[in-house]
């Protein structure tokens, strides 16, 4: 785990953790979020709650500009609903999604426009 207070190969249990969703990677706690993907893909270092914020901070100038870029894309004289929406054959369908604290995935399978099953992953609870 980067930065975690558990050595790797330690075993732990999640279940004794102060929250109910723990990320996990090959059953071993795991950081997500910011400083994680800063530490993967920049080689960013600075540890504690403090190195967390700064990563979070140093996020921000990239999503804002990507947000500027969306904006630019944006065309306001086009469509706003699909032409055609499926009305779900039962298979397992999923998205992901990169939130501030980590990844979101969801889970759903629809069939004939009704909700069979739906589940979120989330990184914190």
């Amino acid at each position: 785990p980067i930065g975690g207070t558990t050595k790797l190969g330690t075993k732990v249990n999640p279940q004794m953790e102060a929250c109910t969703g723990i990320p996990l990677y090959d059953g071993q706690p795991v950081e997500v979020g910011p400083r994680a993907r800063l530490a993967v893909f920049k080689g960013y270092d600075e540890k504690g709650t403090v190195g967390q914020n700064i990563a979070r901070e140093m996020e921000y100038t990239d999503c804002f500009y990507e947000m500027m870029d969306c904006i630019d894309a944006l065309n306001p004289a086009g469509k706003v609903v699909a032409d055609f929406i499926p009305d779900g054959d039962g298979s397992l369908g999923w998205a992901s999604n990169e939130a501030p604290r980590g990844t979101d995935v969801h889970i759903a399978r629809v069939k004939d426009w009704k909700v069979q099953y739906f589940s979120m992953l989330v990184p914190t609870t």
